[in-house]
């Protein structure tokens, strides 16, 4: 798989899904191709200077390959590098939400995959045995378990770090400390899109589409 095979297929999906749809993505590179490919370490001294050249910003032709690369980390912000798929849905109306990275156990079609690979290793199946009440109870597991063990781990880790901070100075004025209480209680809560449709997508390009 690669990004141009993703996209065509990708191009096909978004006109079978309604505006305000939600399509939940992980960080496969082939989902994650830049709109702007700014030029890296790996990038050749020429197309370096094609690159700057074609954005209007002056270079001195002695300078060598570190120093373009420097020159180009400053104007890099200057330049909205969105990925292709996030601008493909949003031309046609749906939101890309993408998964916090090496996260997979909030993508529900990675359990629906540990299910289908069980079943061929045990039975030897060659359909995919998959209803619709077993991507629902994926669904369902991974915003109601995954999504709030999460939440816990977070408070646990604010604690932790809390308990290792050192005070320098002894002051205790308030007025410097950052406030990080929260408006709502309900932290768990996500809130999807008008249509409340979900797409799910893997790393092997199988989808989810279903409606909480």
């Amino acid at each position: 798989m690669n990004a141009q095979r993703f996209e065509a297929w990708f191009t096909g999906i978004l006109g079978y899904l309604p505006d305000g749809a939600v399509i939940v993505m992980d960080n496969a590179s082939y989902h994650s191709r830049r709109c702007e490919k700014i030029p890296t370490s790996s990038t050749r001294k020429q197309d370096m200077r094609d690159w700057l050249t074609s954005k209007g910003i002056a270079y001195e032709e002695q300078m060598i390959k570190a120093e373009l690369l420097q020159l180009i980390a400053s104007f890099r912000q200057n330049f909205d590098n969105k990925h292709v798929v996030d601008e493909m849905a949003v031309s046609q109306n749906k939101v890309v939400l993408r998964l916090p990275p090496y996260h997979c156990e909030l993508n529900p079609i990675e359990l629906i995959w540990a299910q289908i690979k069980d079943e061929k290793v045990n039975s030897g199946s060659r359909g995919y045995n998959v209803t619709e009440e077993n991507w629902s109870n994926c669904v369902r597991h991974v915003i109601e378990k995954e999504e709030n063990r999460m939440w816990k781990l977070d408070g646990m880790i604010d604690q932790v770090v809390d308990s290792l901070i050192i005070s320098v100075g002894g002051s205790n004025d308030s007025d410097n400390e950052l406030d990080l209480s929260e408006d709502s209680d309900d932290e768990s809560t996500m809130r999807y899109g008008p249509k409340n449709m979900l797409l799910f997508l893997g790393s092997a390009s199988a989808a989810l589409l279903i409606y909480v």
